[in-house]
């Protein structure tokens, strides 16, 4: 199995036994989306800041939230998505 095979649910598993890399996997899988969320709601509300400094705060945010994402009852990519939502 090559590591881009792993599902997002396994990763948030093997993170929760103590993995680093498997976050770590996930936000660079999920990088160029949040650059790209970051960047379209910044712009609509034309707010002016640095760029890695908005990532690092919801690298951190989606850390936090990733102890109550259920990997039985949805997609990871709804919960990226609607907890950078609630952060921006």
């Amino acid at each position: 199995m090559y590591l881009d095979e792993i599902s997002d649910d396994l990763l948030i598993s093997l993170y929760r036994e103590g993995l680093q890399w498997a976050i770590d996997l996930l936000f660079e899988r999920y990088g160029v989306f949040l650059y790209g969320f970051i960047n379209k709601i910044l712009r609509s509300q034309n707010i002016h800041c640095d760029y890695k400094e908005a990532f690092q705060e919801l690298f951190v945010v989606l850390i936090n939230c990733i102890d109550r994402y259920d990997e039985y009852a949805g997609c990871f990519y709804f919960f990226v998505k609607c907890s950078v939502e609630r952060r921006l």
